[in-house]
């Protein structure tokens, strides 16, 4: 199937780890050009180097997207860099893993900052550029915990409900120029924020980080009886910044091997 995407141009934040870079580097396979948005200067030239030997147009810009001032020099980086905007990919977040019972009102107010706020940001800042011209796709990646609440990640959660509820907001008020809205809620994925905090989580316990691995499974069953990869979110997002998803908008569409057991 041809996905429509070559040379458009689709800005990826969070790109320089898990399911960030795998949606990164299938876009550039698909002919997308790609802005490439994280923090660290490093891994992200390194990911840019390594998707230029492959052929890939790609730019890059060093921002932390929790700041404000961060959104409208991305979208000015895109339209220097290629001229246009058809897509952006909010694979930015963090997860402050702290119990309900330690709540606090800074890492709250952190984790809405980051994985909500930020993205509705960014997306607002570069819809005039897609209405300009009659295309555009948003794509915010959510959780299932924004759909499962877990005492255990509230804070993230809460987040991610949010961003669902905004990425859908977005969805009623712009897809009728063409631009449309939707959530990927992926479940718990290897990337490489999940491999840290399993070896951080088998060193505090004594225990081997496929033990850790059995125990996440055990407290929330995934029906395929694993955990996912981050290219297989990868596909789904990168077909909801395509054009064989023209008449997709204002879902939230999990990719959780089954995690998700309620209907929608």
């Amino acid at each position: 199937m041809d996905l429509g995407l070559d040379s458009r141009v689709v800005i990826v934040t969070g790109a320089s780890a898990g399911i960030g870079r795998a949606t990164a580097q299938i876009l550039v396979e698909e002919g997308a050009k790609v802005v490439l948005v994280a923090r660290g200067a490093e891994k992200l030239e390194s990911l840019a180097n390594s998707l230029r030997s492959a052929g890939g147009d790609v730019a890059t810009v060093v921002a932390d997207v929790s700041d404000e001032a961060s959104s409208g020099r991305i979208r000015d980086a895109a339209l220097e860099a290629f001229g246009r905007i058809d897509g952006v990919v909010n694979a930015a977040g963090i997860s402050t893993g702290e119990h309900l019972r330690e709540f606090s009102d800074e890492s709250w107010a952190k984790a809405y900052q980051v994985n909500t706020l930020s993205a509705i940001r960014l997306s607002m800042a570069c819809i005039p550029a897609m209405r300009e011209r009659g295309w555009g796709r948003i794509i915010t990646v959510a959780s299932t915990a924004g759909r499962d609440p877990d005492p255990r990640f509230a804070s993230y959660g809460a987040a991610k409900a949010a961003l669902m509820h905004a990425t859908r907001a977005m969805s009623r008020s712009f897809s009728k120029y063409g631009i449309t809205a939707n959530s990927v809620l992926p479940g718990l994925t290897l990337s490489e924020s999940v491999v840290s905090g399993y070896e951080s989580a088998a060193k505090h316990m004594g225990v081997s980080v496929e033990d850790v691995e059995k125990r996440m499974l055990e407290l929330q069953p995934i029906a395929m009886g694993r955990t996912g990869d981050p290219a297989e979110v990868a596909r789904m997002i990168v077909f909801l910044c395509s054009e064989a998803s023209s008449w997709t908008t204002g879902v939230a569409v999990p990719v959780d091997g089954g995690t998700i057991r309620d209907m929608p």
